[in-house]
């Protein structure tokens, strides 16, 4: 999906606000009000009734807009709001990934109090860290908040954000533990795995190296001795240590669950796995310059659910009933964008 929380993402957040181009803005000096004319503290707009002060959308769409203006100046092109993109224009596309961000982070914060869950002392003490490390990297903590305010951030602002991934971080943690009231059924699990294109395999994986024909050998003689096992299941795990060359085995002793697609595996060792039944293995399948020998195992639905937590949270996003107050509805994204220019450049009043 296009859109995940992480507090790993808030972090990069944090510390890479000090990277955006510009002067900066003295600290205090409340951009996104000068820039749209609004007060924003007050509530721009809900999220399945969940009121949501305007500057969370507005630094959304001064982030958004940042990001199209650099890609803009670094083919050499000139900006235009009002080109046509899509099925409205450039602001309009603008104003969509601003609103998808905000629509986000507010079910997130929903979720989690539906579900009773808050930030631990740990999780405080990591955000924290997280400051110290950007106000550091930023030459000190005036000059951070200095890069801050260029968006429209003060510290308690940039940190509401922060804590949202971490909630984020929490709840995707509670929906992939079985012994959690929040993870999903057995049958949303199977649903989702079957309906999202999961597939749970082991394989062994013979590199060729500079000796195609020994590799092949070897691999030969990796399919032999499953053939001719009394329990080939069981056993494969057995001959995967003994002939894979895969680097990653440890990490995987019983078989890997992923989704089709996604480059795991070369594109014809997939296909002949897509092609087997559960229990079923494959002859030697030759990719990108090794062996495989594959074992089609029953889907490990245990191993989508925070998979699956992020498509109910993108689901719920794509749902959520969102109303505007009057003080964002008629804003302009190509408009503010520029006010927000000028605002920056203007001296503090």
């Amino acid at each position: 999906m296009r859109r995940i929380i992480t507090a790993a993402l808030a972090c990069a957040l944090l510390l890479t606000l000090a990277a955006c181009g510009g002067k900066g803005t003295p600290p205090g000096d409340d951009l996104l009000s000068r820039a749209s004319g609004t007060p924003s503290d007050e509530p721009g707009l809900t999220v399945d009734g969940r009121e949501v002060e305007a500057w969370r959308y507005l630094y959304w769409l001064a982030y958004t807009c940042d990001s199209i203006q650099t890609a803009y100046d670094d083919a050499g092109t000139e900006l235009d709001w009002d080109a046509a993109f899509g099925e409205g224009t450039l602001a309009d596309y603008a104003a969509e990934q601003a609103l998808a961000d905000t629509v986000l982070y507010a079910v997130v914060e929903n979720m989690a109090e539906d579900q009773d869950c808050a930030l631990t002392e740990e999780d405080r003490a990591a955000m924290e860290a997280d400051w110290t490390a950007a106000a550091e990297a930023a030459g000190g903590e005036d000059a951070y908040l200095t890069d801050l305010g260029r968006l429209g951030l003060d510290r308690t602002r940039a940190e509401t954000l922060a804590a949202t991934a971490y909630l984020y971080d929490r709840l995707r943690q509670s929906a992939g533990d079985p012994e959690s009231g929040a993870y999903p059924t057995a049958e949303d699990l199977a649903a989702f795995g079957a309906d999202s294109g999961y597939l749970t395999l082991d394989f062994i994986r013979v590199d060729a190296g500079d000796d195609a024909e020994a590799a092949r050998a070897r691999a030969g003689e990796a399919f032999s001795k499953l053939n001719g096992s009394a329990a080939p299941e069981n056993d494969f795990a057995v001959l995967a240590a003994t002939y894979s060359d895969d680097p990653d085995r440890d990490q995987y002793p019983h078989g890997r669950t992923f989704r089709a697609g996604e480059g795991t595996l070369p594109g014809a060792a997939e296909e002949a796995a897509l092609d087997l039944e559960e229990g079923q293995w494959s002859g030697i399948v030759e990719a990108d310059g090794s062996f495989y020998i594959l074992l089609r195992l029953p889907l490990d639905a245990s191993a989508t659910a925070a998979e699956w937590f992020d498509w109910r949270l993108q689901s719920a996003a794509e749902a959520a009933e969102v109303k505007w107050t009057s003080i964002l509805e008629d804003l302009d994204a190509g408009e503010f964008w520029s006010a927000l220019m000028d605002a920056e450049d203007a001296p503090q009043t």
